[in-house]
């Protein structure tokens, strides 16, 4: 069993990642934890802990909006209003 990511596959990741806030999401946290720590960025856990969390499905997965906000801007009221209004409306999508 290998404990880290491909070099490779991590460069990919980080050359393609176009500001998301998740670097990629994968299987399980074994997977997550290996690339999570070679990087230094939030990588989601899909699956659970062993990748069998039947949370979401690949097709849900697609249809998933994450929205995140910035710790920085989480202090501000109007931004956190924003923030609010924009989930909303995304999730009546």
């Amino acid at each position: 069993m290998r404990n880290s990511a491909s070099g490779g596959l991590v460069q990919y990741l980080e050359a393609n990642n176009a500001g998301y806030f998740y670097l990629v999401a994968v299987s399980n946290s074994q997977q997550a934890s290996s690339i999570a720590l070679q990087t230094g960025q939030p990588v989601l856990a899909a699956g659970g802990f062993m990748g069998s969390d039947p949370a979401l499905t690949a097709d849900e997965l697609a249809r998933t909006n994450i929205k995140a906000m910035l710790p920085t801007l989480a202090a501000s009221a109007s931004a956190g209003q924003r923030f609010l209004r924009e989930a909303q409306a995304m999730a009546a999508v």
